[in-house]
């Protein structure tokens, strides 16, 4: 191959490359919040996160308490100070699996503090992990 030719092949693999990221569009549902609900809903979500990571440090020092405090803070005493605009604004599979993820982090609180073994932690924080993937599969955060 030539060297021109390969800068042209070149050329043509980048643009097909570039093309094809331009036209993939994000097909999720959009999710409209005010931007104070936005803020809070991404803070939320943060906590998941932070809850999975004392879940998971806690059952790596076999601290069953400290699971089960890391998980409660992402159950549903999270939704208490949830705005009524925001709850009527988002589509109601977006509620329901957001409720199921609240009670999916009790419920890995629950195993942490009463069956205490780390198969029925992981389990149950393996089905928190899924609704939480399964929502953003579907839905996208978008501002107003």
């Amino acid at each position: 191959m030539t060297p021109r030719l390969r800068v042209v092949a070149g050329a043509a693999l980048l643009h097909a490359a570039f093309a094809g990221v331009a036209s993939a569009r994000d097909q999720r549902e959009a999710v409209t919040l005010s931007r104070p609900d936005a803020a809070h809903m991404l803070a939320g979500m943060r906590q998941y996160l932070k809850s999975v990571e004392g879940v998971l440090l806690g059952m790596a020092r076999n601290d069953m308490k400290a699971v089960a405090q890391s998980a409660r803070k992402a159950g549903m005493a999270m939704v208490s100070d949830v705005s009524f605009e925001a709850a009527l604004s988002v589509p109601s599979d977006f509620a329901l699996r957001s409720m199921e993820t609240h009670q999916l982090f009790d419920l890995v609180a629950d195993e942490a503090r009463d069956i205490g073994t780390k198969l029925a932690v992981t389990k149950r924080l393996g089905e928190a992990v899924a609704t939480c993937n399964s929502c953003h599969a579907m839905y996208r955060l978008s501002g107003r």
